[in-house]
Order: C-alpha cells, then sequence, then structure tokens
C-alpha cells in the first residue's frame, strides 16, 4: 500500500521540478522580451517629442505665432510635470526621458510665444 503512496509522491516532485524549469525558461523569454520593449520604448521616448520642431520653427524661424495657443502649451507642460515624478518613483527611466523632452519642447514654444 505505501509503495502506491511513494509513487504518487515521487510523481509529484517530478512534475514540480518539471514545472519550474518550464517556468524558468518561460521567465528568460519574459526577460528577453522586456529588454527588446524597453529599448523600443527607450527609442521612441527620444525621437517623439522631436515632432514639434515643425512648430518650433514656425515660432523661432518664422517669428509666426498665429494659430498658436500659449494655454495649450502651457497644460502640456504642466502635465508633464506629474508623468515626471511617475516616471522618478517607478523608476521607468523612457518616461522620464519623454517627459522631459516634451518639457523642455513645451518651454521653447511658450517662450516663443511670449517673445514673439
Amino acid at each position: 500500500m505505501t509503495h502506491g503512496i511513494h509513487f504518487i509522491h515521487k510523481k509529484r516532485k517530478e512534475n514540480s521540478l518539471n514545472s519550474s524549469k518550464k517556468k524558468s525558461k518561460q521567465k528568460k523569454h519574459i526577460i528577453k522580451h522586456n529588454k527588446n520593449i524597453d529599448n523600443m520604448t527607450t527609442i521612441v521616448a527620444i525621437l517623439m517629442p522631436f515632432t514639434t520642431i515643425p512648430q518650433i520653427y514656425k515660432i523661432w524661424i518664422l517669428q509666426n505665432t498665429g494659430g498658436v495657443s500659449i494655454w495649450t502649451w502651457l497644460l502640456y507642460f504642466i502635465l508633464c510635470i506629474p508623468m515626471v515624478i511617475y516616471g522618478i518613483f517607478y523608476k521607468m527611466t523612457p518616461i522620464i526621458i519623454l517627459n522631459i523632452l516634451w518639457m523642455i519642447m513645451n518651454f521653447l514654444i511658450i517662450i516663443g510665444l511670449i517673445i514673439y
């Protein structure tokens, strides 16, 4: 009788070991996948704020502020502040980079709107 119970416990232990090996392999795959996503997100975080360069060019080089609301850009600037704090709190480098760059671009537009 005890032989049967021993066999069941032995099988459970084998299944447990096999299960932990599979989980380990899955974790490695997820970690590698996360690194790729992190790298891509960091690149996008650096490039995305530069989409405002045409607006900055229009304001600073052409000195044309027509149709540009200072209140919109001021709100963009203010709303970046909690996002930077969030990124710092959770140590999320792409969020920090993205929002600091947005703040710089927004600041350039705001200053240009005030000057011109």
